[in-house]
């Protein structure tokens, strides 16, 4: 069990590392992507553990070698924000639940879903949630610059697309696509510094 433990350990301190690391550059870089996405997830279950999330990475559905150009500090700072936000509006209140995330390629693009079976998005709410500002959890410490945040890094700076889709009471499911390969941008105004989460 010591092994074990101090095993884990090392696990979480070598993603912490690597997270932080480039979290602290705006460098675009190569980087395994499941593996990046792994870290993340490692990374959060320290969260998880008080939240009750059970979290999942399928990486079946590659064909390729998953590298990846681009700009992995941003990207972590998305997947970062996105399970927190199924910690906080899915499964509110500590209930727990599962978190299944996906990582799959088509052609030259990327693809990443992240699937929670919670309260979902109301219909009337779906069309707001990239809104800056727009939140249903100020009580929650929401800012409303989350989400919005996410899609103007994916959108901006990755040159991808993201949507959602969700039904009241039966969770949510949110796709980011993007190129394999990113081409350097310039200027495209990004709200924060990647390792900032809101």
């Amino acid at each position: 069990m010591l092994k074990s433990n101090v095993l884990r350990a090392h696990k979480l301190v070598e993603s912490f590392k690597k997270i932080s690391v480039a979290q602290a550059s705006d460098q675009q870089e190569t980087v395994e992507l499941p593996q990046l996405l792994q870290d993340c997830v490692d990374l959060f279950k320290i969260n998880a553990r008080q939240a009750k999330l059970i979290i999942t990475l399928d990486t079946t559905h590659l064909h390729g070698t998953g590298q990846w150009f681009g700009y992995p500090g941003h990207l972590t700072q998305v997947i970062m924000n996105l399970l927190q936000n199924a910690e906080r509006y899915a499964y509110p209140n500590g209930q727990g639940g599962a978190v299944d995330m996906s990582v799959f390629d088509e052609g030259d693009q990327f693809g990443i879903t992240v699937r929670d079976y919670g309260q979902g998005i109301p219909a009337e709410n779906l069309n707001k949630i990239f809104e800056p500002f727009f939140t249903t959890g100020r009580n929650k410490g929401g800012t409303g610059l989350g989400m919005a945040i996410v899609s103007n890094i994916v959108t901006s700076l990755f040159k991808g697309h993201i949507t959602v889709v969700s039904e009241p009471g039966k969770g949510c499911c949110l796709s980011l696509v993007f190129p394999k390969s990113v081409m350097a941008n310039v200027g495209v105004g990004l709200p924060l510094k990647a390792g900032q989460m809101l």
